[in-house]
């Protein structure tokens, strides 16, 4: 199976391929951590990628945290004397927050197997904490208080991906070690055929037809959203409004004055006459299920 098509099991649907991209970042050779930032204006989608990669790459272990959820308030821990006194009278420790206990997992899962670090809404993470995320990332060491870990951290450069989410730009020195990645819905216009979903040659003008419709639009649907949007044709869409809704409701992110603008019309007019033809003429349904 295709990396698209595991990304898509996944729930990360694309027209993309992103087959090269990724032995770009994981197969080079480099002094640092290996460290992919996937890029968009979706701000979700970089999250679902992510959570979806794990997946098809089959991390044995697949560790996430979200800077843009609030930390509990962390209570210190007191250390137990050695002579067995009173515990009262022993130091307290600061906890580890999430920031370090992330990293400390992250170690100590990357000694056993191939293992996933997705870092989720970095901009709300400290600027002091991201010097320290990126002296990890050069060193594949983690310094914390010796009074809690003994000894720094060391994490396996083999078995460990870092993957870097953020809002905003990544702060320069991170972003240097990064290779990006566009996860945004892709220009690829639509160049499906009737035979991607088990159809005759005689859909062939209905989908002529979606092709210079969707040529006119932002929006780039996937193989699935072309699936339900043929269901929609033959089941339920007859007028132009139909059709209007049907795009803007199976679409990801296809913005809806779009849909409304008059230079538009002859296109959509055009889906329905070919869509009428196609139902006229031929005993066909065209909602049939894509081939694998």
């Amino acid at each position: 199976m295709s990396l698209r098509k595991k990304l898509a099991q996944f729930g990360f649907e694309s027209n993309e391929d992103y087959a090269f991209a990724l032995s770009c970042a994981l197969e080079s050779t480099q002094k640092h951590l290996r460290v992919i930032e996937p890029v968009g204006v979706v701000l979700r989608r970089k999250t679902a990628f992510a959570q979806a990669l794990g997946m098809a790459l089959e991390f044995n272990h697949r560790l996430y945290v979200d800077f843009s959820e609030p930390e509990p308030t962390p209570e210190a821990v007191l250390v137990k004397p050695e002579d067995d006194s009173d515990p009262g009278d022993g130091p307290q420790v600061k906890p580890l927050n999430r920031f370090e206990r992330i990293l400390v997992e992250a170690c100590a899962f990357s000694e056993s197997g191939k293992t996933l670090l997705v870092m989720d809404q970095l901009q709300q993470l400290s600027f002091a904490e991201q010097i320290r995320l990126y002296q990890f990332i050069q060193s594949a060491e983690f310094s914390i208080d010796q009074a809690r870990a003994g000894e720094d951290l060391r994490a396996n450069r083999r078995n460990l991906l870092v993957i870097l989410i953020s809002n905003v730009p990544l702060y320069h020195s991170l972003q240097k070690c990064a290779f990006r990645i566009e996860t945004d819905p892709g220009a690829t216009l639509f160049d499906f055929r009737p035979a991607d979903f088990a159809l005759p040659v005689t859909a062939e003008g209905l989908f002529s037809a979606l092709a210079a419709l969707l040529q006119q639009l932002s929006g780039r649907p996937t193989q699935s959203e072309v699936q339900n949007l043929l269901m929609d044709l033959e089941a339920r869409v007859r007028t132009v409004e139909h059709l209007r809704v049907s795009l803007f409701g199976r679409i990801e992110n296809q913005p809806r004055i779009e849909l409304y603008e008059a230079a538009l019309l002859p296109a959509l007019t055009k889906v329905l006459t070919e869509l009428e033809r196609l139902l006229g003429v031929d005993e066909v349904h065209i909602s049939s299920e894509a081939q694998s």
